[in-house]
């Protein structure tokens, strides 16, 4: 294979590295959201 084989090849797994964890960063953001809204939802019931 040529470098250049090899350069697109490293380039595509760093691709695909770099959207795995911002799928990931986004599947923890979404649960964190959901978090806060309970927590928030916990509050306003001991206030009332």
């Amino acid at each position: 294979m040529s470098a250049t084989t090899y350069i697109l090849i490293a380039n595509s797994a760093v691709l695909l590295g770099l959207v795995g964890y911002l799928c990931f960063l986004a599947s923890r953001e979404a649960g964190l959201k959901k978090r806060a809204r309970q927590i928030e939802l916990l509050e306003e019931g001991h206030d009332g």
